[in-house]
């Protein structure tokens, strides 16, 4: 009988442990995961909105380099005034 007694003694305080650690599990480390979990979504959706602006305004950056290309002969055409302009003075130096 003796032993019996001991082994009902012995689950109880295996039984009481076990609410314990239960407890602290439903106290203690599931809202830690829910407020970890909560900022991890936060922060997802921040970095959705910032993505999205950063595409609406790339975009926009795209459109206005459109005409980038159009330099190449906005700079030839300035080389030809720039001449134009040489023979130009040489010709009102003659004049005055």
């Amino acid at each position: 009988m003796r032993l019996r007694d001991a082994t009902v003694a012995i689950g109880a305080g295996a039984v009481a442990l076990w609410w314990l650690a239960l407890a602290a599990l439903l106290f203690v480390v599931v809202p830690t995961v829910i407020l970890i979990a909560s900022g991890i979504v936060t922060a997802l959706k921040q970095i959705r909105a910032y993505a999205a602006d950063i595409l609406q305004h790339g975009v926009g950056l795209a459109a206005n380099l459109d005409p980038v290309p159009e330099l190449i002969t906005t700079k030839e055409l300035v080389k030809q005034v720039a001449a134009g302009m040489g023979s130009y003075g040489a010709a009102l130096e003659e004049l005055l």
